[in-house]
């Protein structure tokens, strides 16, 4: 019968994988996004979002775990580029909706793309199977961390 990993030693290395695999993301993908669409990794990010509907700043704060007047800057920062424009909310004058300009859509797009084929690279050797396990891993993970009660969540 095969021995279990330990849970410890598989969060630890979990951590590590987790960590190093974004250090290589900033340090390779983000002067490429930067070099050819004139974005950062974090501007990517929130394009993203936007895309999928956080169309609010106080959204985008929640999912980005970023504090509000972070969005803020990365909002204008976008929005300088042409990327993103503000509109008051037909429905609640007090709020600003977000949406993606036509460049804004094409420059995510590309980026998404670059990213893409990225990512597709350094998984061409994973077996169908495990490509599919990890994926399904990744996906739980993720779900699982974003149901933890942290000690400085509001209960």
């Amino acid at each position: 019968m095969e021995d279990l990993p330990n849970v410890t030693q598989c969060s630890t290395r979990i951590g590590r994988s987790l960590w190093k695999s974004l250090q290589v993301m900033k340090q390779n993908v983000a002067p490429m996004l930067q070099e050819q669409y004139g974005i950062e990794f974090k501007h990517f990010v929130l394009l993203g979002f936007v895309e999928e509907g956080k169309i609010y700043p106080t959204n985008l704060s929640g999912c980005m775990s970023v504090g509000p007047s972070q969005v803020s800057r990365m909002i204008e920062e976008v929005q300088k580029l042409g990327l993103l424009e503000r509109q008051l909310d037909s429905e609640d004058s007090r709020r600003v909706k977000l949406h993606l300009t036509a460049k804004g859509e094409e420059v995510l797009q590309q980026a998404r793309d670059l990213m893409h084929g990225i990512i597709a690279q350094a998984l061409q050797g994973f077996p169908t199977q495990y490509l599919e396990m990890f994926t399904y891993g990744m996906e739980k993970l993720t779900d699982a961390l974003e149901d933890i009660q942290t000690p400085g969540d509001k209960a």
